[in-house]
Formats: structure tokens, sequence, C-alpha cells
């Protein structure tokens, strides 16, 4: 949420029209409280809501008490066909591979970074092929990494990111990834924090 609302500002003094094309989770208590809260968050002056039945309408019948928006249903064409999981798959692993393409190992020492979640909470066979989210002291995102491997006092990543000087938090996501971009699990969020004590 926060990640769109950055995009959204950055966005916003370039063009005088934003589009936010949402992903498809709407149902349970997870699909409507990121769509709820992402809207609370950016501010829409339009929201263009595409249903087959009446799945949006937990969200829509409370999103239409704002006064800062106007909701428009829209009808989906039966000859949309939806992406199958398999195929979904192939593309995210297509990009991942061109993101990591031309991405190089860094070796960082342990104490110059913080984590999040810190390392200590972290089930210890789970770091490796992580996503990791890399931030600078302002908190800006500057680049995706896989947290290759963990050592006494140090690490390896993989980035692109040629200049490293700036990070100074790495952030861990809940996908785990080979070089290649190819998934290799994915870690409901949960699982990804250590029960131990």
């Amino acid at each position: 949420i926060m990640g769109t609302k950055k995009l959204v500002d950055i966005a916003s003094k370039e063009s005088n029209l934003v589009v936010i094309d949402t992903t498809g989770a709407v149902t349970g208590e997870f699909g409507q409280t990121l769509k709820y809260q992402k809207i609370l968050a950016c501010k829409p002056n339009y929201v263009l809501a595409f249903q087959k039945e009446k799945e949006l309408e937990k969200i829509t019948d409370v999103i239409k008490k704002f006064n800062f928006l106007k909701i428009y249903f829209m009808e989906i064409p039966e000859n949309i066909r939806v992406r199958t999981r398999e195929e979904r798959a192939k593309n995210r692993q297509k990009k991942f591979k061109l993101y990591f393409r031309n991405s190089k190992l860094h070796t960082l020492i342990k104490k110059d970074y913080a984590f999040y979640p810190s390392l200590d909470l972290l089930s210890s066979k789970y770091p490796d092929n992580l996503i990791v989210g890399l931030k600078d002291s302002n908190g800006q995102f500057l680049a995706l990494a896989i947290f290759i491997k963990q050592y006494d006092e140090k690490i390896e990543i993989l980035t692109p990111l040629r200049n490293i000087e700036n990070v100074t938090v790495l952030e861990f996501g809940n996908i785990r990834i080979n070089q290649y971009g190819e998934q290799l699990e994915y870690i409901p969020l949960n699982n990804k924090i250590s029960n131990n004590k």
C-alpha cells in the first residue's frame, strides 16, 4: 500500500492522469482490507469496478460513502481470457530473470546494516534465496536483491544495483527465487517468522 502511494505521488508530479491497475485480490478479509486501505491511501477520483457477478460489492458498498470518488461498474467482456496460474508464474519468472540478468554478487558485513524482520527472527532455512528490498537511510527503495548466503559476520546478496554504498536496510520478502527468476517457494507471512524464542 505504501509503495503504491509513493508511486502515485511520483507519477502525479509528471502527469495529470494516473491509472492504478490493482491486483485481483478482492475477496475475504485480506482482499477487502487491501483494496479499502489502498483507496484510503491513494484517494482516487474514480474507481472502475470490473466484476463478473457481485464480488466487489462488499468493498464498493463502503467506499461509495466517500465523497472524494465516484464509482463506475464495468462489465467484463465474455471473450476476455483469464490467465492460468502457470501462465502467471511463467510471466513472473520472465520478469525476474530480466531484472536480475546483469546482477553482481556483493558481500556485506552484517553489523553495518539493519534487517527487517531481524535475522534472529527468521527461521534458519528461510534467508537463502529470499527476495530482499534494499533501502537507503531515508527509507527510499533502491533495488531488489536475492539473499544468497549468510555467514557468522557476513552475508552475500545478488543485485543489479551497481552502487550499494547508500544501502542501509534489507527488507525480506516472502518469495524465494533463483538467479534465473524461477520461483522456488512462496512463504506465507505468518510462516516467515520463526516461532523460536
